[in-house]
């Protein structure tokens, strides 16, 4: 689910790129379109200058002069502006230098402090290391120190169960006498029973015995028979163990085949999609690289930019000139009202002596000589404009070309990716091709497992002979014995006569003895355990004496550590303490380091502004040389056709930086929607990662749920082995077998004949169930506690006795808790907690009241 919510945002995500790098396409169709469309324009401005250039030619000898005059007027402009530039190039340039050399007075200030933090940060990054070291000691001092508390424990508990054990052998050496005693009186109960029930029985044995022995022949030579046609099987049965390992081979094989083909699938529908991601990263790379060296090429165009500045703020200031005059001559025409002298109010006896009529014609001619005169200049500033525009373009371009390399360097190493990609993927799928050519096919694990159905089968079979043969043991034995009973029959009924006032007797004494042999079998399964205990108690104090060693060498360890704080403290102090000085060194290191460039630049500027004022005294003398020898001549007609081309050039101009932008503008969203592909070419990646993530995982769940039925099966297997074990010594008879079909029924076989649970007894039964619950305990629970409630319910004393002793020997528990009505697990128990109702009410009952009592 988190897999498939993952891709889900993903497709989200590589819709919005798509959809935002859907007009890709469109825009580098206009973008290709651009290049014709300005190369038409600069063609008809081209056109146009040419006019333009043609009609001012034909009044070129008119203004020539006027020109010569202008032109050095405005050089002598330039010249001052570039005198007053230096000039103030020249104040800055020792501003910048006072500035250095007090930087380099700070700094000279400063270095001590600067070089005391420096060294006091090198030395706390090798405290700071020394801390580190420090701390992983302590942790492995205090891991160790918790070691050896808990082996400690282990020791006390160790040396306690050793001395019940140590008790329990001097008790049993106690009642050895009590042994023999009952063991005479018992022998000799047994013996005085049999002679009762053999004079009971005499007579009727004697008239059955020739039909039993008949009966148990026949019986003999049937198991004999069945038995070695049993034991044929055994080689076939041999076999089991090398055919399930070879089944079990084969199923993995198939689970690694089926995922290999849907692995050798999906690398063909990745080597595609890759193939095409390699022709789209060439792609790519290779426009990368032509945008990078385009603007390598541009290079001198941008540097242009501050000659192109200073032409277009010249062009500025002398249309600004021109139309600032033109203005001021026509607000004097407007106040000559009819062309009279404005003081006098008659006609200008100056102006009639430079030959014009009236103060109204003078300003007309003045007017129409400005008006001529700005139809170049604004030609002029239109030029310088577009020139200054394009100039500036092509320096913002410029500036980002650190980007652009770094695009050309990310589509390169993308396009390096992707080879190593399709690399991995062919080799790859090499790999599985030839592994699925020598792989084993279907036929073959079909049949394995016939061959593996077959042992098994031997397998179940030669598990009858055991208690097949028993069977036949007990036979023989038993017609032995009959054929001595035949023999004794008739002399023994002589001899049985007191047998019954003898068996009186004995139950007397034996009452009066007690029952010293359960109590020495009791103290015997405790006893048994002391060289366990010994050796326990002996590997816990070596144990902690190991710990303790380890403890002190950590201690040694970390006393070279004793000082570290006080060092780091005083480390921190000292970095505090020149944080100061070293920021403000830093601060003017870089200032103090231009000292140099800086009095070299005042050098510059101190030339330059003497170069820049001689020019600009030449200028201004040839400027007044100029006027001096200037006529002006008079214009007596207006090029009106000049007007128009220089109107229509500065249209065309006008659309011809429009249209630079305008591709400008598309080079910008192309580019910045190029970078929004790889994005869309990562996200595309993602998701298909997440998509092979999703397959493999779809077919881990598949292999683990084919493997599931096999798995449970070895659990069984195993959990019924060690029930069988469990039940024997439960019940003290290993001649039953009980296992825990897969159907999880309990299953109990004894002499060839099968019993369910629900055939077995009570006592049967509730064994058959414990040993089951304990082999799941011993075999899958990880749990530190267990309860047993009435385990002994429906038992005869002796498998009351060995359930006790199996639940005693049960290990890899903190705690065994054990609810009975009787007192079979009052032995053998760290501690036993006796309850009993009075009047309604539970109580607990103290060990001494039980003593007492």
């Amino acid at each position: 689910n988190y897999l498939q919510d993952e891709r889900r945002v993903v497709e989200t995500r590589i819709a919005d790129l798509e959809r935002e790098t859907g007009q890709l396409d469109s825009w580098r169709d206009q973008l290709t379109q651009q290049p014709d469309r300005e190369q038409s324009l600069v063609l008809r401005l081209a056109e146009v200058q040419q006019l333009a250039r043609d009609a001012e030619a034909r009044r070129a000898a008119l203004r020539r002069r006027q020109e010569e005059v202008t032109r050095l007027e405005s050089a002598a402009r330039v010249a001052e502006a570039a005198a007053q530039s230096a000039a103030e190039r020249l104040r800055d340039t020792h501003v910048q230098l006072e500035e250095a050399r007090a930087a380099v007075r700070i700094c000279d200030e400063t270095r001590a402090g600067y070089t005391a933090h420096l060294a006091a940060q090198e030395q706390l990054a090798q405290a700071n290391q020394r801390a580190r070291e420090r701390d992983t000691l302590l942790r492995q001092r205090a891991a160790v120190a918790q070691q050896l508390e808990g082996v400690q424990r282990d020791r006390q508990h160790a040396r306690t169960q050793l001395d019940s054990a140590r008790e329990a052998e001097q008790r049993i050496v106690s009642l050895v006498p009590a042994l023999q005693r009952q063991a005479e009186l018992e022998h000799a109960r047994e013996q005085a029973r049999r002679a009762v029930q053999r004079l009971e029985e005499g007579q009727r044995q004697r008239d059955r015995i020739e039909q039993e022995i008949a009966h148990l022949d026949a019986g003999i030579a049937e198991g004999e028979r069945l038995v070695a046609q049993i034991e044929s099987l055994r080689p076939l049965a041999d076999l089991l163990e090398e055919r399930r390992t070879r089944v079990s081979l084969l199923q993995d094989v198939r689970a690694h085949r089926a995922e290999r083909e849907r692995r050798l699938k999906a690398i063909a529908v990745d080597l595609e999609k890759t193939t095409q991601n390699r022709d789209k990263a060439a792609k790519a790379a290779a426009k990368a690289h032509d945008n990078v060296q385009k603007l390598l090429a541009s290079q001198s165009i941008a540097e242009q930019t501050p000659a192109r500045e200073a032409e277009h703020a010249e062009a500025q200031r002398v249309v600004q000139d021109l139309e600032a005059r033109q203005k001021h001559n026509q607000l004097s025409r407007e106040q000559s009202g009819a062309g009279q002298c404005p003081f006098l109010r008659e006609p200008c006896l100056n102006i009639r002596q430079r030959g014009e009529n009236s103060l109204t014609t003078y300003f007309d001619r003045l007017i129409e000589e400005d008006e001529a005169a700005l139809v170049p200049s604004r030609a002029r500033l239109a030029e310088a404009a577009a020139a200054l525009e394009h100039a500036r373009t092509v320096r913002q371009y410029l500036d980002r070309l650190p980007e652009y390399q770094e695009q050309q360097r990310e589509k390169t190493e993308r396009l390096a990716e992707i080879d190593e990609q399709l690399a991995q993927l062919t080799g790859e799928r090499d790999e599985i091709t030839s592994w699925l050519a020598g792989a084993p096919t279907q036929d073959d694990l079909v049949t394995a497992q016939t061959l593996f159905k077959e042992s098994d089968d031997a397998d179940k079979r030669l598990r009858e002979i055991a208690p097949r043969q028993a069977e036949l043991e007990r036979s023989r034995e038993r017609r032995e014995t009959l054929s001595q009973e035949m023999q004794a029959v008739q002399a023994q009924l002589r001899e049985l006569a007191p047998a019954s006032e003898t068996v009186e007797t004995i139950e007397a004494d034996l009452q009066m003895l007690g029952d010293p042999r359960a109590e020495s079998a009791s103290l015997q399964h405790i006893a048994r355990e002391r060289p366990q205990h010994e050796k326990n108690l002996a590997a816990h104090e070596a144990a902690a004496a190991r710990l303790q060693a380890q403890c002190a060498a950590l201690d040694d360890e970390l006393r070279p550590f004793a000082t570290l704080d006080d060092e780091l403290h005083t480390l921190h102090e000292t970095i505090d303490r020149t944080r100061e000085a070293h920021n403000r060194h830093l601060q003017y290191q870089q200032a103090a380091q231009r000292l140099p460039e800086h009095e070299r630049a005042a050098r510059e500027a101190q030339h330059a502004a003497e170069s820049t004022s001689q020019e600009r005294d030449r200028a201004t003398a040839a400027h007044e040389a100029a006027r001096a020898t200037f006529d002006p001549a008079e214009f007596q007609r207006v090029n009106q056709q000049v007007d128009e081309l220089g109107a229509e050039r500065g249209r065309a101009t006008e659309e011809l930086r429009h249209t630079q932008e305008q591709s400008a503008q598309l080079q910008r969203e192309i580019a910045r929607v190029e970078a929004l592909l790889d994005d869309l070419r990562a996200a595309g990646d993602e998701r298909d990662s997440l998509k092979a993530t999703e397959e493999m995982l779809q077919q881990f769940r598949e292999t683990i749920k084919e493997a599931g039925p096999n798995i449970m099966k070895a659990l069984l297997r195993q959990i019924s082995i060690e029930a069988n074990r469990i039940f024997g010594e439960i019940m003290g008879d290993r001649s039953a077998q009980l296992s825990w079909e897969a159907d999880y029924e309990i299953i109990l076989r004894r002499d060839g004949k099968e019993r369910t649970f629900a055939q077995l007894s009570g006592g049967e039964q509730m064994s058959a169930a414990l040993a089951v619950r304990l082999a799941l305990l011993r075999s899958l629970t990880r749990l530190d506690i267990a309860f047993f409630d009435e385990p002994t319910q429906n038992m005869d004393d002796e498998r009351r006795g060995n359930l006790a002793d199996q639940i005693r020997r049960v290990r890899g528990f903190d705690q065994l808790i054990v609810i009975s009505h009787d007192d079979t697990f009052e032995q053998g128990l760290d501690s036993v907690i006796h309850l009993e109702k009075r009047n309604g009410e539970t109580m607990l009952v103290e060990a001494d009241a039980l003593v007492s009592a």
